[in-house]
């Protein structure tokens, strides 16, 4: 991805300066909440608690990237 893209992206949703690493923390917890609470009330749901956490995980990955992108 090119900065410019990204950019556009960014532009796209809003996000201005810094705000796009609010809104990969953001994701990022709504993804581990969403994953606890369904291990407190439905503890059978062992693959999509997973694949939740997985997701998480990931989506923190998004930061680097996206820096990278953006000091290039």
């Amino acid at each position: 991805m090119t900065k410019a893209e990204l950019k556009k992206i960014m532009e796209d949703n809003y996000i201005f300066g810094n705000d796009w690493m609010d809104a990969i923390q953001f994701v990022q917890d709504v993804l581990e909440f969403y994953a606890r609470d369904l291990e407190k009330n439905e503890p059978y749901a062992l693959n999509t608690i997973r694949r939740l956490r997985d997701a998480a995980r990931e989506v923190g990955y998004l930061e680097e990237y996206v820096e990278d992108i953006l000091n290039s």
